[in-house]
C-alpha cells in the first residue's frame, strides 16, 4: 500500500477521540486517503494480515495478486486513465459494479460481466483467462472514456 502510510500515520491518532463526531470523520478521511490511492478498508484490512515481506515497493508484498495474476497496485489518482493492469480485486470489482449499474450494455456484455464478477468476489486466488482480461479491460476503458469512476 506504498504511498498511504504516512498519510494514514497521521490519521489513525485521531480514532481514540472521545468525540464520536470527528472519529467519523477520521474514518471518512482515512477511506478518502485509500480511495485516492486506489484502495479501500478491505485492502487496508487484507494488508494487515500479510506477511511483512519486502519487495523493495515500501513494505507492499510481493505476494499480493491482483485481479489478472499480476501483482497489484494502486490506480492512479484524478482523471488520468488508470492503469488497467495494476488496478487491485476490490477496484475491479467496484468499476464491475459500476458498469453494470451505470451503463447500457448488449447482453453478451452484460453476462459477461456478471460471470467475471461472480468469479473475481468468489474466488479470491481465481485469475482470468487472457481473453477475458482484455475483453473486460476493453469494458471498463470504455466505461471509463464515458466518464464512468469508481
Amino acid at each position: 500500500m506504498r504511498g498511504t502510510g504516512r498519510d494514514l500515520k497521521k490519521l489513525i491518532p485521531r480514532l481514540a477521540s472521545e468525540h464520536d463526531g470527528e472519529v467519523v470523520a477520521t474514518v471518512r478521511a482515512i477511506q478518502r486517503t485509500l480511495h485516492r490511492h486506489g484502495y479501500d478498508l478491505n485492502d487496508l484490512a487484507d494488508h494487515l494480515d500479510e506477511p511483512a515481506k519486502s519487495s523493495g515497493q515500501g513494505g507492499v508484498s510481493a505476494s499480493r495478486k491482483g485481479w489478472h495474476g499480476a501483482t497489484s497496485g494502486p490506480a492512479p489518482p484524478g482523471r488520468e486513465e488508470p492503469d488497467w493492469d495494476r488496478l487491485t480485486r476490490t477496484y475491479v470489482l467496484r468499476w464491475c459494479d459500476l458498469v453494470l449499474d451505470r451503463r447500457r450494455l448488449d447482453m453478451a456484455t452484460q453476462q459477461f460481466l456478471c460471470r467475471v464478477r461472480g468469479r473475481l468476489a468468489s474466488d479470491p486466488d481465481s485469475t482470468l483467462s487472457p481473453d477475458d482480461v482484455s475483453k473486460l479491460r476493453a469494458v471498463l476503458r470504455a466505461a471509463w472514456q464515458g466518464g464512468l469512476a469508481p
